[in-house]
């Protein structure tokens, strides 16, 4: 079964509904905010800048080599960027507790 991922801040951390269904967290934070993320299921950190292309990357390097199925995230920029580079994983725009594709 392939996973299915989300981003943490924004996302995860504001969505309860998505507990239980995320497999794992691949968040665009460096490891320096260990203690900002609360979660049992792993996390894939952003080992690069928090800037824009460095996460966008990051994110889209963890979808590709999971291979995950679905990955949800709160910013349409990112969402955009995440579509053209994960042809093979549905990205989900998560706002407001409403869901769009």
């Amino acid at each position: 079964m392939r996973p299915i991922a989300a981003d943490y801040n924004g996302t995860y951390e504001n969505h309860p509904e998505l507990h239980g269904e995320v497999d794992v967290i691949i968040t665009g934070k460096n490891w320096d905010k260990f203690d900002e993320v609360d979660t049992d299921i792993p996390v894939f950190w952003n080992p690069g800048k928090e800037e824009l292309m460095d996460v966008v990357g990051h994110k889209a390097n963890i979808i590709n080599k999971i291979d995950a199925q679905k990955f949800y995230e709160n910013q349409s920029v990112q969402v955009n960027l995440l579509k053209t580079m994960c042809p093979n994983t549905r990205i989900v725009l998560v706002r407001d507790n409403l869901f769009s594709i």
